[in-house]
């Protein structure tokens, strides 16, 4: 009856035998399903759309935030039938995100003709660990809590006017700044992110989040670990390149075989870094947002 969820969620990063990926995602999702974290809304036509409620993001933004994050049907009337259903279960102003790939043009089409709003396109990019060996180092280390306030100050200020977030108009600009605060304390305190790498400075103006995804390998069938959050202030320009490779270098040691990364597809510096360093195209998809009225 699920078949349309039977899909690996690392399916992008070749050279993987996914077989194991598939089978332990299916059965997650089952199981989120059967515990109420997500559900399955059956529209007409019988298409299934399966969708969650993104309880931080709403109370942060003091919003109802809900994620469409698959669509039994494969034409565009069916797709197209099945989320408007779904939406007319939904309470007015409710902020609605589904992500789509280039590739499913029923998709794309009927969640446009919906009305919904490109937000973003992003990319992924892959990178081979075994073929990475960075010819310079970099004194790097690890963030701690007395980095907080100054990592707080440089994830606010160092703007990003392409990722969904900030490209999102229907989003109090005040807010959103806002959370790449937080996002950067969260990833520090708690478990929102493995770890921060920081330039070695009393004041470190370049870091990344990343999360090593250790508790997924075994299901995924790959040892995948992922970069997340990055910013850079002015004073230390130039060190965006030499902290993905330091960090890169980190996971590699740590055990990862496959780091992946995600921007906009506006990002040009960014994914001129990333190749410099090995990296290599995977996919791309598109952000669509709709609010209900």
């Amino acid at each position: 009856m699920y078949d349309f969820l039977k899909k690996s969620p690392i399916d992008f990063i070749h050279g993987v035998d996914h077989s194991r990926g598939v089978t332990s995602f299916y059965d997650e999702i089952l199981s989120e399903i059967k515990n109420g974290k997500k559900s399955i809304f059956c529209g007409s036509k019988n298409t299934l759309v399966l969708w969650e409620r993104l309880d931080w993001d709403s109370g942060f933004f003091g919003l109802d935030v809900f994620q469409i994050l698959s669509v039994s049907g494969k034409h565009v009337g069916d797709i197209f039938d099945g989320i408007s259903s779904f939406l007319n279960t939904l309470p007015k102003g409710a902020y609605v995100l589904s992500k789509v790939e280039p590739t499913s043009l029923a998709y794309v089409q009927a969640v446009s003709k919906l009305g919904f709003e490109l937000i973003e396109t992003r990319l992924t990019y892959v990178l081979d660990t075994e073929k990475f060996y960075p010819s310079e180092r970099y004194n790097v280390r690890l963030a701690t809590i007395d980095d907080i306030s100054f990592l707080s100050n440089v994830a606010e200020t160092t703007i990003n006017l392409y990722d969904r977030f900030h490209a999102d108009p229907t989003l109090p600009s005040e807010r959103v700044d806002r959370l790449m605060r937080t996002w950067i304390e969260a990833s520090v305190k708690t478990d929102f992110a493995d770890g921060v790498l920081v330039v070695d400075s009393s004041e470190p103006g370049a870091f990344c989040t990343f999360k090593t995804h250790q508790s997924k390998w075994e299901k995924w069938g790959c040892r995948a670990s992922q970069p997340v959050f990055s910013a850079v202030s002015p004073k230390f320009k130039g060190w965006y390149r030499k902290i993905i490779s330091e960090l890169s270098l980190y996971l590699k040691e740590f055990g990862a075989e496959k780091l992946f990364l995600v921007t906009q597809v506006t990002n040009n510096a960014v994914i001129s870094v990333w190749e410099k360093l090995g990296y290599r195209y995977a996919k791309s998809e598109h952000i669509f947002r709709l609010v209900t009225k």
